[in-house]
């Protein structure tokens, strides 16, 4: 067991510092610090990172002293009102502070037009670094005292060896720092860092609330494991929309251009194809059928482009099925270049087995983004 010790504050020359106040502080400091250097890995400017620091901090502030008010201590508070904004007094909910700060990110995100799920990934993965430095502070004030237990990691309170929560939340932050920077080395799908901060530090902070003491409870539960069960489940599904769009970004590693794309190689050439047969094609044509085919012509390759560069699997169905259209756009013109009489049997053959294969290629594609889309 750990004994007991404390540490509330110590001074500086005339000045009196609290512990938890300044590791708090520290810990946010250092998160912000490895979060404006992973932006920087990530081609996103970090001063957007230093920006945002200021309203998350305030934001978060007022969400855990908000949802402490609200749902920890709401009658005590509705007789002491003035109290609720005397942040000297104790009583702040972490996950209030979550959701304060990640109102205020999402509003800096919109504002300034960034990624809203690359901009919160690089939050989540510097968080539990914050964590564990600022429950550092949690622990030396011992503010989140469990119930008695004989676990070697108890502590030896004056009525008796308990859980502190405090403690074990700084080694849940570690530990899922050194887990986020190893997984980190690996390029990882927007989204896939909130959505493991959001199950993992959910699930053990659900279990622990129930090795609490002095919390307020409704039907067994406290405000935190409500809350807790829903910001799981979404943690689930957005770890499965990360999965999905890692699924469709699997061959990266090897394509890394849309022109490796087989659907664009076949097309490129098609487009080649169509430019160089048109050149035949009577001269008072050129702003008719023969403008009209390399239009269609172009428009396949360079929604497969756009298609590829796209994050979202709807967004790049949006594009190839767009680039399909074209695609039968153009064979009904082939058709009727054939008809007129500009176009040759044997031609029109060779350029309809060509725009057919491109169509088979793509429609591959199409359907590996369907599914990704229906799970």
């Amino acid at each position: 067991m750990i004994p007991w010790f404390e540490f509330h504050s110590f001074m500086l020359g005339p000045i009196r510092i609290q512990v938890w106040g300044t590791l708090v502080a520290l810990g946010f400091l250092a998160a912000i610090w490895v979060a404006a250097r992973r932006a920087k890995q990530q081609n996103i400017h970090p001063n957007h990172i230093w920006n945002m620091a200021p309203w998350i901090l305030v934001s978060a502030f007022v969400g855990a002293r908000l949802f402490h008010v609200l749902f920890y201590s709401p009658i005590w508070y509705w007789s002491h009102p003035w109290e609720a904004i005397n942040f000297a007094l104790p009583g702040f909910s972490m996950m209030g502070g979550v959701i304060g700060g990640v109102l205020a990110g999402l509003v800096y995100a919109k504002y300034h037009k960034l990624n809203l799920w690359s901009m919160a990934d690089l939050v989540a993965y510097a968080l539990p670094l914050g964590s564990a430095i600022g429950r550092i502070g949690c622990f030396l004030i011992h503010d989140h005292p469990g119930t008695l237990t004989n676990s070697i990691l108890g502590v030896q309170y004056p009525d008796g060896v308990r859980h502190d929560h405090g403690l074990y939340l700084s080694l849940l932050g570690w530990g899922m720092f050194i887990l986020f920077y190893f997984l980190g080395r690996k390029k990882r799908p927007p989204g896939y860092f909130v959505g493991f901060w959001l199950v993992i530090d959910g699930t053990v902070r659900f279990v622990l609330d129930f090795y609490r003491i002095g919390d307020t409870r409704y039907i067994g539960l406290t405000p935190t494991q409500w809350l807790l069960i829903l910001t799981v489940t979404a943690g689930i599904f957005i770890l499965k929309r990360s999965s999905n769009l890692d699924f469709m970004n699997q061959d990266n590693a090897k394509i890394v251009n849309f022109y490796e794309l087989d659907a664009w190689k076949q097309g490129h050439e098609f487009v080649l194809a169509i430019y160089d047969i048109t050149k035949q094609f009577p001269k008072d044509e050129m702003f008719g059928i023969v403008s009209q085919m390399r239009r269609a012509a172009v428009s396949i390759t360079s929604n497969i482009a756009e298609g590829f560069s796209r994050r979202s699997p709807k967004e790049k169905m949006q594009f190839y099925s767009i680039a399909g259209g074209s695609l039968t756009e153009l064979l009904n013109q082939l058709f009727i270049s054939r008809d007129v009489g500009y176009l040759e049997a044997d031609k029109f053959k060779e350029l309809q087995e060509k725009n057919v294969r491109v169509h088979m290629i793509l429609n591959g594609l199409i359907a590996k983004t369907q599914t990704f889309i229906n799970s």
